[in-house]
């Protein structure tokens, strides 16, 4: 499949990801707080953040960490590919967290949005992340 095509098929993909969200959040242009990561609640004291654009860029704050990448969307398919990050050593529990958050996207098969949380699936439909939206600061 040639890129120009490949291209077509996110925009459309990312345009039909609009529809599951129920009066709350959006998968896209919303920030999303992690409240549990692997079945354990969050940490207040190690934010944790997600925001996917329209263009499937992610950008996501872990505790110290800046991590950036593409996100694939399908109907309620979803995938995460891993650009970047800032890479600092961060002390316990953030390192932990980024971890197992870090871990947790890249199991990311599904996702479900029921008005403003989030979750995140792996291919068994296993909850991996749950999110709330992100009120502004």
């Amino acid at each position: 499949m040639n890129r120009l095509a490949s291209m077509i098929l996110v925009i459309v993909a990312l345009a039909m990801a609009h529809g599951p969200a129920r009066a709350g959040g959006s998968l896209f242009g919303t920030t999303w707080r992690a409240v549990a990561i692997d079945n354990a609640p969050a940490l207040d004291a190690v934010p944790t953040r997600l925001l996917i654009e329209a263009d499937g860029s992610f950008r996501s704050f872990v505790g110290c960490n800046q991590l950036t990448g593409i996100a694939s969307v399908s109907y309620q398919r979803l995938t995460f590919e891993l650009l970047a990050s800032t890479g600092k050593a961060c002390p316990s529990p953030a390192s932990l967290q980024e971890q197992n958050y870090v871990a947790a996207l890249d199991a990311t098969r599904s996702f479900a949005i029921d008005g403003d949380v989030l979750k995140f699936y792996d291919a068994a439909g296993t909850p991996l992340v749950s999110f709330a939206t992100d009120p502004p600061h």
